[in-house]
């Protein structure tokens, strides 16, 4: 969704707005959709370690 366009500082900064919503579901989608973020920035870090270590 908000991930889509490749800037993930802007779509963590949007979904931590939403999770300040009152409404319940919104506030389930935010913390769903920051969690997607911060996989992707694990993902991101873990590539080059991986590439630089084949398995033998």
């Amino acid at each position: 969704m908000l991930i889509q366009g490749g800037d993930r500082a802007s779509a963590r900064f949007l979904l931590q707005q939403i999770l300040q919503s009152e409404e319940a579901w919104l506030q389930r989608m935010a913390a769903r959709g920051l969690k997607q973020v911060d996989a992707l920035d694990a993902v991101e870090l873990l590539q080059p370690i991986v590439a630089a270590n084949p398995p033998k």
